[in-house]
C-alpha cells in the first residue's frame, strides 16, 4: 500500500499489548505511522473493546478507530461479537456513513470466516436502535389488538 491519503473512516483491530494485526499495520504504514502513534500518546493498551479515536490522514473528517481484541488465546466467538457491538456503536454514533473494516483473522479456535461472522453479527447488533416512541408504540398495540381480534 503506497502513501494513502484516508477520507474517511477505517475501523482496525490490536491484540493486547498493543499490537495492529497485520493489514491494520499496513494501513497504519500507509497513514506514516499515525495510528501507532496515536496508540502511544493514549497509552492504548488493546484490553478487549477498549476504542481509541484517532484523527489521520490530513482530513477534518478522516479517522481511524482502534479496537481492542484483547488477549489473542482468550477470543472467543462471544468476544468476537462483543467487539463487533463496540464497533456498530462508534458507527451509530458517527456522521459519516461509510467505513472500511479492515479485518484480519487471529489465530485460535475458530476459522477466519467464524470470527468474521461473529464480529459483523456483532456490528449489526451494536448499530441497531430501537427509537419507537411511547405512543407508536401503543398505537401499534391497538393494531395488533385489532388484527389478533379477526
Amino acid at each position: 500500500m503506497a502513501n494513502a491519503q484516508l477520507a474517511g473512516q477505517v475501523l482496525l483491530l490490536a491484540q493486547q499489548g498493543p499490537k495492529l494485526l497485520p493489514h491494520a499495520a499496513e494501513v497504519d504504514r500507509a497513514l506514516k505511522g499515525q495510528v501507532q502513534a496515536a496508540m502511544a500518546a493514549a497509552d492504548f493498551k488493546a484490553d478487549a473493546q477498549q476504542t481509541l479515536w484517532a484523527p489521520v490522514g490530513g482530513k477534518k473528517t478522516a479517522a481511524a478507530y482502534v479496537v481492542g481484541l484483547g488477549k489473542p488465546e482468550e477470543c472467543t466467538p462471544h468476544s468476537y461479537r462483543k467487539v463487533g457491538v463496540t464497533l456498530g456503536k462508534i458507527l451509530r454514533k458517527t456522521t459519516e456513513r461509510e467505513a472500511v473494516l479492515v479485518f484480519d483473522a487471529v489465530k485460535g479456535k475458530q476459522t477466519p470466516a467464524q470470527q468474521l461472522e461473529e464480529l459483523l453479527e456483532g456490528i449489526g447488533l451494536g448499530f441497531y436502535q430501537f427509537d419507537m416512541k411511547s405512543k407508536d408504540i401503543s398505537g401499534l398495540n391497538k393494531r395488533i389488538g385489532k388484527s389478533a381480534s379477526k
